[in-house]
């Protein structure tokens, strides 16, 4: 019986195994020969419940996870930079947002997932993930709906990605699947509602779940008029998606630029 390439077989054991994942990959990104102490395999176990549950859309609203370990014992290693990237192998769909508490460490995090990512590993491994890739090491794409933005304390990320809440005031209205409802209302209330959103994608609009609610009380708002006399209110770094340019932060569109909104 002819065994199957050894390059199937790894990427097959590495779908079944977070823990295997990252035993694989760490000479990627790491020289130093890892301990492996128990801690990492019970929080690669925990993870990858989490991204299965995803996977298979079966996520609670509320569930949160609080990984509490001393510095330089490889959690940012193993949640940043090497999490995401196994979360594609059984989901490639999946999105995600990594932070940190200032932009320097969180793009070297970022870069060291792309690190990864475009490794002669994984691209032997996993190269339907990898062939159609756009963006770069801080912000990218592999070309089948998934994303891995990086974002730090202080910077506009909601705009991106439509599952958090966090750039709009108390009184802002927004499209939701149960009518026009106060952003405030939904946060206070943490309402079980989505969103209308654009998906730049499919250049369509679609109606996303919230996954996280958030105040931010203290951040400089401004207010955007269109043409037609629609006003939002947001937060001055609120990115904000435009069909000429992209993603523009709130303070810096001009006449020129075309948003899109539900008028």
């Amino acid at each position: 019986m002819q065994l199957p390439p050894i390059n199937q077989v790894r990427a097959e054991l590495y779908k079944r195994s977070f823990y295997e994942f990252v035993q694989y990959f760490w000479d990627t990104i790491i020289a130093e020969e890892p301990i492996w102490n128990w801690h990492i395999k019970y929080l690669c176990d925990e993870l990858q419940t989490i991204g299965e549950r995803l996977a298979k859309r079966e996520q609670k609203l509320h569930d949160y996870v609080i990984i509490n370990v001393p510095p330089g014992s490889s959690k940012s290693t193993i949640i940043s930079e090497m999490y995401p990237l196994w979360c594609w192998t059984i989901d490639p769909t999946q999105r995600f947002i990594c932070g940190s508490y200032a932009s320097t460490p969180a793009e070297d995090i970022s870069e060291k997932c792309y690190n990864i990512y475009q490794s002669d590993k994984f691209r032997n491994t996993y190269p339907e993930l990898v062939e159609k890739t756009s963006g770069g090491k801080t912000n990218f794409k592999n070309g089948l709906l998934g994303e891995r933005y990086t974002t730090s304390t202080g910077s506009g990320i909601t705009g991106i990605h439509a599952h958090q809440i966090i750039c709009l005031p108390y009184n802002q209205e927004i499209m939701t699947d149960n009518g026009s409802l106060k952003i405030g209302d939904i946060v206070e209330n943490k309402l079980d509602v989505s969103v209308l959103s654009y998906n730049e994608t499919i250049e369509n609009k679609e109606f996303k779940r919230i996954l996280k609610y958030e105040k931010n009380p203290s951040r400089r708002l401004v207010e955007v008029e269109t043409k037609s006399g629609k006003i939002f209110t947001c937060t001055h770094d609120h990115l904000v998606f435009t069909h000429n340019r992209g993603y523009i932060k709130a303070e810096e569109l001009t006449e020129q630029d075309i948003v899109e909104i539900d008028e």
